[in-house]
């Protein structure tokens, strides 16, 4: 199922079940966020995007930009930071997109 047909059977359930597509939306958020740390870490800081308008799911994960990384769960050097995003700087939190082949499988668990 892509996002725009999960997206339209969100709207669907709303109408027959009367709970808020905003409710199950955060819930879905919560739960993929909980099957990436599942299979990744569990401390592992993530973010997930549903954009109900645009039909779009996406999964991010957060690290802190450093100069020298101590903890590589957390953190990302500044140049291995800038291959991904070039106007990053020491003491932004950079968002990694997950891949969305990986996102389908965590979602399908």
């Amino acid at each position: 199922m892509n996002a725009r047909e999960l997206l339209n059977a969100l709207d669907a359930f709303e109408q027959e079940k009367g709970i808020s597509k905003e409710i199950v939306i955060d819930a879905l958020k919560e739960a993929l966020e909980k099957a990436y740390k599942k299979h990744t870490d569990p401390d592992a800081l993530c973010r997930a995007d549903i954009n109900a308008d645009l039909g779009t799911i996406e999964l991010y994960e957060l690290k802190n930009v450093v100069e020298d990384v101590e903890d590589d769960l957390f953190e990302i050097e500044l140049d291995d930071a800038k291959e991904i995003n070039p106007n990053v700087k020491i003491g932004d939190v950079l968002e990694i997109a997950v891949d969305t082949e990986t996102l389908s499988r965590l979602a399908a668990l």
